[in-house]
């Protein structure tokens, strides 16, 4: 960090500054195994439609997209929560509905996850990240 990021956050010393950035590092070098997984979710989640298995995936899906709406910005990858933002929502309110996801809603979360993806390949949107 250079010291101009030192005077925005003064009580940042460099060891926090360095343990910081490395969070960032692995969260960045971690981000297309964790874009599999949520692709591996997903398809396992619609083989199950309908099912309790189905809604424990449902579940995993939104734990993957809630980490990559709030853990992404803090790591310097705010593209990727800006486009995971709408789905964590949409899952949120949609938790609360027992029954089976529609031809439309899965069109629709493929579309989100699809978005999720391409913002995860987007190294012009990384930036420092928030302390």
């Amino acid at each position: 960090m250079s010291s101009s990021d030192d005077k925005a956050h003064p009580a940042l010393t460099p060891a926090v500054a360095e343990r910081l950035k490395a969070l960032s590092a692995d969260f960045a070098r971690e981000l297309p195994q964790r874009f599999t997984e949520l692709r591996a979710t997903w398809a396992e989640c619609l083989a199950h439609r309908g099912d309790p298995r189905g809604w424990d995936l449902l579940q995993s899906v939104h734990d993957i997209v809630h980490k990559f709406a709030g853990s992404g910005q803090h790591f310097g990858h705010v593209q990727l929560s800006r486009a995971a933002a709408p789905l964590d929502e949409f899952l949120i309110h949609r938790r609360k509905r027992k029954r089976p996801l529609a031809d439309d809603e899965t069109a629709r979360i493929e579309a989100m996850i699809q978005e999720i993806g391409r913002a995860a390949r987007l190294p012009e949107n990384r930036i420092e990240p928030d302390v």
